[in-house]
């Protein structure tokens, strides 16, 4: 083989050996680069989960204070502080489970589909005996009561109750049933539900 030869196959194998270098270096940072990414997701995930916390818990101290002042039973207020704790072991056990491991799986990087929004509002007049909005004198019936309660989430149905003292009821039927009884005015119906969430506006129904 003469010096010339020798040299092409010397220059092909150092330039094969460095491709397959610059590959491996590409597979490196393609691998760094899909850590920081992650990293990045979990970092705006955490922070947006305590902005969410935060705005969470602003209705529920408004909803204790009422609580406060009406004497509601505090058999209520345990069993949620019950399932609040169940939810926070959750979460817990959660993070015990994959904290160390290299690439854990946190729900918090998956990108889901936003859940739809929980709107209270309160449905139109559905005839000419419905009460307006701004009636505080007038005792809504059970059937005027239905109609306006029926479409609400069961969220805020299981929430109405508790702030009305009506135990654990949650089908629109049986409160509306003690709202009858309990000599509920329009008006008050609209003020219980922006109490229940008042970060959020509650559209007046005509």
């Amino acid at each position: 083989m003469s010096n010339l030869q020798s040299r092409n196959n010397l220059t092909l194998d150092t330039l094969a050996s460095i491709q397959g270098s610059i590959k491996d270096l590409q597979a490196q940072l393609e691998l760094l680069n899909n850590k920081f990414t992650d990293a990045t997701k979990v970092a705006n995930a955490q922070a947006n989960l305590t902005k969410r916390w935060k705005e969470a818990i602003a209705p529920l101290k408004d909803l204790l204070k009422y609580s406060c002042g009406v004497y509601g039973d505090p058999e209520v207020l345990n069993e949620m502080v019950a399932d609040i704790q169940e939810m926070a072991d959750a979460v817990a056990n959660n993070f015990d489970k994959h904290k160390g491991e290299e690439n854990p799986y946190l729900d918090g990087v998956k990108e889901k589909q936003p859940e739809p929004e929980v709107v209270i509002t309160l449905l139109p007049d559905l005839d000419e005996s419905m009460p307006d909005v701004d009636d505080n004198e007038t005792f809504l019936n059970e059937r005027q009561a239905l109609k306006l309660i029926e479409h609400l989430d069961k969220t805020i149905l299981k929430k109405l109750a508790v702030l009305n003292d009506f135990g654990n009821l949650s089908t629109p039927k049986a409160i509306a049933k003690k709202i009858s009884e309990s000599a509920i005015t329009r008006y008050q119906l609209e003020q219980d539900l922006q109490r229940i969430n008042p970060t959020q506006s509650l559209p007046m129904a005509s």
